[in-house]
Parts: C-alpha cells; structure tokens; sequence
C-alpha cells in the first residue's frame, strides 16, 4: 500500500489525475481482493469524484465494475444492480465511440485512396502528353497498358475496402455477441437468484402457516376433549342424582300407595279413614306425575330424539290451561291466580315444549307463595320477540339459590307446605326455551317476590 500512497503522491504532484484515479481504483482491487470491502469503497469514492470531473468514461466503466463486484460481496443486490447498469451503459458508450473512430479511419483511408488515384492520373496525363509529342504509336500503347493498370489498381482498392469493411461489420457483430451473451448470462443469473429466493421465503411462509394450522387444530381439539370431559361429568353427575331421585322419590309414593291398597283390600280402613289419607296420597301422586313428566322429557332430550315443532298459538291460551291445571291447588293454598296477557299475541314456537315450561313455572310459584300471595302471568313485545313474565309475591330466592339457578346441577327446596319438587324442572325450561329461540333468566329478593322472565319469537318470524 505504501508503493500506491507514493505512485498517487507523484502523480497528484505532476498533476496527472488520470493516473491518480488508475492507482486509487488498483488500490481499491487490492482491498477487494483481500476482502477489505469498506476500504475498497472508500478507494472507488476518490476514484470516482476524480473520473466525474476529468469526465474519463473509461475510468468510470473501470470504477463501476469495482463498485459492482465489493457490493455484490457485501450483498448490496440493489447498489451491486445500480452500478452493473451504469457499467453496462458506459461500456456501450465507449465501444459506439470506439466504432465511430474505427469507421472514421476508414473513411479517410477510402478518401486517401481516392486522392492517390487522382494524383496517379494526373501524372498519368502528364506523361501521356509528353509521350505524345515523342511517339503517338508508343503513347497509344502506353495508354491501353495504363488503362489497365488504373483498372486493375482500382479493383484492388475497391477490394481492399471490401475486405475492411466486412472485418469492421463482424468485429461489431462479434462484440454484439459478445455483449448480449454477458447481458443473456446475468439475467439468467438473476432470475435464478430471485427466484431461489421467493421459493425459500414461499416454501417457509407456507411452513409457518402449516404449523400454525396444526397448533391450532391442537388447542381446538384439545378444547373439545376437555368440554367433552366435563359434559361427561355433568352427565354421569346427572345420572347419579337422577336414579337417586328415581329409588327415592317414586319408590316412596308408589310403595305407599301400594300399602295403602292392599290395607283397603284386607278391609283395615273403613271409607272414612280411607278419605282422611286420600288427600295426602292425591298429593304425593301428583308429585310422581309431575315427576315422571320431567324425568321422561329430560331423558328425551339426552338422547336426541326432541325434535323442535314450532306453529304459530297464542300465548294467552296456554298460560290460562296451565293457569286452570293449578287452579284447585292454588285455591287450596288461598293463593290468587291472574293471566294478563293480551288474547291476541301470537308466537312461533314448539306449544308442547311452552306448556311445560308455563306448568314448572307456574307450579314452582305455587309451590313457593304463602296464603293471600298472588301468581301473574303476562306478556309484553320486545323488537320482534315477546317477553313472558311469571311474577309471585311467595317467599323469594336468597343470592346462593340464584346462582343456582338454570345450571347442570339438580337440587330441590321444599314449598311453603312441605311440597317437594324435582330439581329438573327449571333445567328442562332453559333447555326448551333456547330450543326455542329465546332466552329465560328470573329476578328476586328475599322475602318479598320473584319474577321468572323468558324470550319467544313472535309469530311473524315464522320464515
């Protein structure tokens, strides 16, 4: 590096700024070569500035070639393509001046020809005239030989000027060739690249996504089991409670009405004791009935086979049988019943499913009012659904037994007389309900009331 630092000293010193920009360009060559690349850089730069101003094409076709290779190593593709298309352009500059040079000297050959052969003529004529006045025999002769020797000189130029003419045209098409062979390889290089390069990113673009894809196919299934587990549980829970509930509370009522028949057969009970128990067992009997109802629904829906059959019927009709199913036992009690919605609303909806859900209702807030307390039924349209209300005034609901409410978990509390109940009712009306369509949730306070709302779509919505 010290022998390029003096050639540059010398040659600034001589102000020969040609060879100034030849020595930083070998430099910058050196570096390349020794993988220095910023050094080699910082050597074109100076190059550069120097070649712009002397405005030396073949400097600068030398600088861009540098330039192209130190970015290509950098893997600088864009600033390694910019300055392989300033060098391919200057390139072709240099050779068009080159070739404008090369067919101005033949034209000037051509024109040097062409003034000898006048020249020749003209002492041709001078000589012919001065054979002349010797011998005209002589001069005739003299001027066929000439003749000949003109048109012979001038097929060997005319030949000559062929035979460069024809060496200038393939020296251009060599270098055509040439040039478009170099053009036809980078290209081809390029694309190669490029599209190495999509197929790498495509090929781990697509990757990425597959592993996405089975992640979460992993997580969803995953999800499923769990759910699945858990629905599982629910029901093996459900179905330890239900035959719990089947032992106990149908066995009971049955083996005592069984008991109560074989006494009246062997002649134990006389009419009027057989009327004392009666009542009592009517009740226990109703309660299996409701039971049954409940438990024959419930297991219907388990397994799939409770189709939904919506038709179009009157809410009002509905509410007012169940109303009249309950109304000895609410009479009983000393509890009033009263239907407020409005005879002519109509809904979509399966009527036997709505019928149950009306008799749990209604029978849950018999069961829970006290004398003097009242049940209400009624109704009121929400945008293109009713809202249906089953409102009593009996004891209410503490914020535990709310919570309660509508799960997967069947538990019972008895009335205000000591009825039971199933614990399946309320889970069978949330299941209907959003069969339906609709949605069902309740309000309370202790001791005071409770409301037990629930959506249904109105009749109209029937498409």
């Amino acid at each position: 590096m010290e022998s390029f630092s003096q050639a540059v000293a010398v040659a600034a010193k001589l102000g020969r700024k040609t060879d100034v920009a030849s020595s930083y360009i070998n430099q910058a060559n050196i570096y390349y070569e020794k993988g220095s690349y910023s050094n080699a850089l910082n050597a074109l730069n100076t190059a550069n500035a120097i070649a712009q101003e002397l405005n030396e094409p073949k400097l600068l076709r030398n600088i861009y070639s540098v330039y192209t290779k130190v970015y290509d190593k950098q893997g600088n593709i864009e600033e390694s393509a910019k300055y392989f298309n300033l060098f391919s352009a200057i390139t072709k500059k240099i050779q068009q001046d080159e070739l404008r040079v090369k067919e101005e000297a033949a034209r000037q050959l051509v024109d040097d020809a062409t003034s000898r052969v006048k020249h020749v003529e003209a002492q041709k004529q001078a000589t012919e005239q001065e054979l002349m006045l010797k011998d005209e025999e002589l001069t005739k002769k003299q001027l066929v030989l000439e003749e000949a020797e003109r048109e012979s000189r001038k097929r060997l130029m005319q030949i000559d000027l062929l035979n460069k003419e024809h060496e200038l045209q393939q020296a251009v098409i060599t270098h055509q060739n040439q040039m478009r062979n170099i053009y036809l390889a980078i290209i081809v290089l390029v694309l190669f690249f490029t599209a190495y390069v999509l197929y790498s990113y495509y090929q781990k673009k697509r990757a990425n996504l597959l592993l996405q894809q089975k992640n979460e196919e992993i997580v969803r299934q995953n999800g499923e089991i769990q759910q699945q587990a858990e629905q599982l549980r629910e029901l093996n829970s459900l179905k330890d409670k239900l035959f719990s509930i089947i032992s106990h509370d149908l066995r009971s009522p049955l083996g005592s009405l069984i008991t109560l028949l074989n006494l009246t057969q062997q002649g134990f009970f006389t009419e009027e004791g057989f009327k004392e128990v009666i009542d009592e067992l009517s009740k226990n009997v109703g309660y299996t009935s409701e039971l049954l109802e409940n438990l024959l629904k419930w297991a219907q829906s388990q397994m799939q086979g409770l189709k939904v059959n919506p038709t179009n019927f009157k809410v009002h009709d509905i509410a007012q049988s169940k109303l009249n199913l309950y109304a000895e036992q609410a009479k009983n009690k000393g509890i009033s019943l009263r239907n407020l919605v409005e005879e002519d609303v109509e809904v979509f909806a399966d009527s036997a499913m709505i019928e149950l859900v009306f008799r749990n209702l209604i029978a849950n807030a018999i069961k829970f009012c006290e004398k003097g307390s009242a049940v209400t039924i009624s109704a009121s349209i929400k945008n293109s659904d009713i809202m249906v209300s089953v409102a009593d005034t009996g004891v209410g609901m503490s914020s535990d037994q709310l919570h309660r409410l509508f799960g997967r978990e069947i538990f019972s509390t008895r009335g205000t007389q000591d009825e039971k109940g199933t614990g399946l009712g309320l889970m069978l009306c949330k299941d209907f309900i959003t069969l339906n369509k609709g949605d069902i949730w309740v309000k309370s306070i202790k001791g005071v009331d409770s409301e037990f709302f629930f959506t249904i779509p109105l009749a109209q919505r029937a498409n």
